[in-house]
């Protein structure tokens, strides 16, 4: 069996071990892309009953991940559709801005993103792309 980043090839591996080895990743990956932890735990759940759903207690597919993480995306974006169709406009904003940060906090954010290294550099160039296709 060739281990990859996205599970086990030529080989089949059980449901219960994957949630046990992916279930961090992909709620990390979730919450990238609601912003809400419980939410991102939800997704995770669903993700792991459509996996079930499609092929029982055992995952005879190539790359497990990567399937796990497009039923994420799909369920979020029905979850997003359902909440929209419920959402409703009001006259008014509840909220107020945030305070601006001072100049000595920015300035400390930007040299600790300067510290880090090329890869975070691009995780976080991926998360503002990503985030911009997110409704």
């Amino acid at each position: 069996m060739l281990e990859t980043r996205e599970g086990t090839l030529g080989g089949e591996q059980t449901l219960a071990d994957f949630a046990v080895e992916q279930s961090v990743a992909l709620t990390c990956f979730a919450y990238l892309l609601c912003g809400d932890r419980q939410r991102a735990v939800d997704l995770v759940q669903d993700a792991f009953l459509a996996l079930h759903r499609r092929f029982g207690g055992t995952l005879s597919l190539a790359a497990p991940v990567a399937y796990a993480g497009k039923a994420i995306v799909n369920a979020d974006i029905s979850q997003s559709r359902k909440r929209s169709a419920t959402e409703r406009v009001t006259g008014t904003v509840p909220d107020t801005p945030a305070p601006a940060a001072d100049q000595l906090e920015q300035d400390a954010m930007w040299h600790a993103l300067h510290g880090l290294p090329e890869r975070g550099f691009a995780a976080l160039r991926r998360l503002r792309e990503f985030s911009k296709d997110v409704p």
